[in-house]
Parts: structure tokens; C-alpha cells; sequence
């Protein structure tokens, strides 16, 4: 829920700004900050040290509730849960997991960021920008999670199967 939640913030703050020349202030004469690293880089850093606890709640929680619908709705016992839940989890793939989910949510604000700050035209160009940066956003994180999985999983032999 954090990503789809800081996506809505992220893009029209930008872009209500930039359409109301707020962002031009910061590089007027009165200071001298250059405008997009500002505001870009200080949300990407925010974002990804909010993202680590964020995965690790979540990860926390999607376990649990695994073993507790294992355990308690289907009556498997609980050693024989936590034998196979520690024979079968390799704590390498929940690293790389980590590193696929702060990619994306990097991706994410980027792109968020870059529509918000470019976007031209009111209130009506703000929302084509937020229409825009969604589907990119989409398109990026199928792409990261393909890319990744393929290198990450590609196989011994270094074939890459996409289908069957």
C-alpha cells in the first residue's frame, strides 16, 4: 500500500508547483538551488529508507499469516510447518527480493517525480500527468520484475525461458 499511496503524493505535488510557478523560485535570483535535485533527490532518499522497514513489516506479516492459516485453519502441526518453512526459505532470495523491491520503488519515484515536475497546463495537465506516470510506472515495474527474475533465476545453463 505504500508505493500506490506515495505515488499520488509524489506527482501532483510537483506538478500543482511547477504549474503555479512555485518551482521557479528556487532557482530565481533569491536563491540559488537548483530546483530538480532538490526535490527530486530528497523524496528518492525518503522513499528508500521508508521502503526497507515498510518490506520488512510486509514480509513479516505475509509469514505469519501463512503459518497461521497452515497451522490454525488447516490443522497442520506447527513442527511440521517450521521444518519445511526453514528447510525451503533461502535467505538469499529474500535479499534479492529486497533488492527488486527497492529498484521498483526507485523506478516508481523517478518516474513520478520526472511527470510531476514536467507536467504543463493546469489542473487538466496535471491529471494527464498523473495518467501518464501511472502507466509508465506499470510498464517499468512489469520490466524490472522480468529483468530481475531472469537474472537472478535464468538457470544454471544461463538459458533464459521466457515461455514453457
Amino acid at each position: 500500500c505504500y508505493l500506490p499511496c506515495r505515488r499520488r503524493f509524489f506527482l501532483p505535488k510537483h506538478s500543482g508547483n511547477r504549474v503555479a510557478q512555485q518551482l521557479d523560485h528556487y532557482e530565481g535570483p533569491t536563491s540559488s538551488i537548483p530546483s530538480l535535485p532538490y526535490l527530486v533527490a530528497t523524496r528518492v532518499i525518503a522513499g528508500v529508507i521508508a521502503v526497507i522497514p515498510l518490506y520488512a513489516v510486509a514480509l513479516f506479516v505475509g509469514y505469519t499469516a501463512t503459518q497461521f492459516v497452515t497451522v490454525v485453519i488447516y490443522g497442520q502441526a506447527s513442527g511440521t510447518y517450521t521444518h519445511y518453512f526453514s528447510v525451503f526459505l533461502v535467505p538469499k532470495d529474500v535479499l534479492w527480493s529486497l533488492l527488486k523491491v527497492m529498484s521498483m520503488a526507485v523506478v516508481i519515484m523517478c518516474v513520478h517525480c520526472y511527470h510531476g515536475y514536467n507536467s504543463k497546463g493546469g489542473p487538466a495537465g496535471v491529471g494527464v500527468a498523473v495518467g501518464r506516470a501511472v502507466r509508465t510506472s506499470l510498464i517499468a515495474i512489469m520490466l524490472i520484475n522480468l529483468l530481475v527474475g531472469i537474472a537472478v533465476y535464468g538457470g544454471p545453463s544461463g538459458a533464459v525461458k521466457v515461455s514453457g
